[in-house]
């Protein structure tokens, strides 16, 4: 990707001599175009594939940000469950499957330990305090879900670069919890690079062998479009952008160019004209949308001399009620992103 592009320059200007393996690593991040940080979508992205499962007891918890720590009982139309492993989800559908007739209540006893979906931990004594909790997560319904279906075969190792106290570190990584522990940790002074290649399994039992970050985005975009298991809520994308206003959390073309366009509001109408006030200033254009090869598109006309660098033909990367996520791959290893968010 060009951002990852513009960091190796960066390191390179330091000047910065390490010794024996140190010095290795070092020259590692310094000449790669892998590199990324934690403003990189992508970092998210990788993230988002390593949270916590939480998606496969819904029918017990009804939560798609939490999951019921093992092990537990449950009581199903007024038979006692108990739940070890994942293998006993089944016994929990089997009973709800076998009377069309019964209500299929499913009671959890408490009390049980709930895990988020960043793997913190929290007791649940009974049943009000679970209520609380369920709709502490129903009230957060924008917030972006685990990525499912994608299983990275472990150990890797991640080089890492602190431009802070100019240090160079090689990590390894051995399970998804480390891995997301790893990510929440680093800082804005932090790069990284994944040390491809790894090999990941898709949600056809494949072994797929990624080479580079614009393989792994690619990828991660093809599992959250193909796999069930994602919870994708189907809304109507000219509604979404025409309801509210909106300001830009991301923009990369290049390089970051995010802070260049600090205070803009942006309103969309439904008369596919687009308003983007600053202060006193008014801007005025158009907005575009359309469906091509299966892909929506995603495209603004503005004349402002400030707006120009966004009229780009984009490729919708996600959306919902509160953030719209833009990407446009130019060629196999470099990508511009335009994100929003309500304003």
């Amino acid at each position: 990707m060009k951002a990852i592009k513009k960091y190796k320059y960066i390191f390179l200007g330091l000047g910065i001599f390490f010794s024996g393996c140190q010095n290795e690593i070092n020259e590692e991040i310094h000449s790669s175009t892998e590199t990324i940080s934690t403003t990189t979508p992508l970092t998210a992205l990788v993230q988002r594939v390593v949270m916590q499962k939480t998606i496969y007891d819904d029918l017990i918890d009804e939560s798609n940000y939490c999951t019921v720590k093992f092990p537990y009982e449950v009581s199903v139309n007024g038979a006692s469950i108990a739940l070890k492993s994942e293998s006993d989800y089944q016994k929990v559908k089997n009973n709800i499957d076998a009377n069309a007739n019964d209500n299929d209540d499913v009671a959890i006893q408490f009390p049980v330990t709930m895990v988020f979906y960043n793997y913190l931990e929290k007791v649940i004594a009974n049943q009000k305090e679970y209520d609380y909790l369920l709709a502490y997560w129903n009230a957060k319904a924008d917030l972006l879900s685990k990525i499912n279906c994608l299983t990275i075969q472990f150990p890797i190792v991640i080089n890492s670069y602190d431009s802070n106290n100019q240090i160079a570190n090689a990590t390894t990584i051995t399970d998804e919890k480390t891995f997301f522990a790893f990510i929440n940790s680093l800082t804005a002074a932090q790069f990284i690079a994944i040390k491809y290649p790894i090999t990941i399994t898709n949600w056809k039992s494949q072994q797929v062998v990624v080479t580079t970050n614009t393989q792994l985005e690619n990828l991660i975009k093809e599992t959250l479009d193909s796999c069930p298991d994602n919870v994708i809520t189907v809304l109507d994308f000219d509604q979404v952008l025409t309801t509210g206003s909106w300001k830009i959390a991301y923009f990369y073309e290049d390089k970051d160019k995010t802070s260049s366009y600090n205070n803009y509001v942006f309103t969309f109408k439904s008369d596919y004209t687009v308003s983007v006030t600053k202060g006193y200033y008014t801007y005025n254009g158009t907005w575009s949308t359309a469906i091509v090869d299966g892909v929506r598109t995603f495209e603004t006309k503005f004349e402002s001399e400030y707006l120009k660098e966004i009229n780009i033909d984009w490729n919708v990367f996600e959306y919902n009620a509160s953030q719209l996520r833009f990407r446009q791959e130019e060629d196999a290893n470099e990508s511009d992103y335009l994100y929003f968010i309500k304003n």
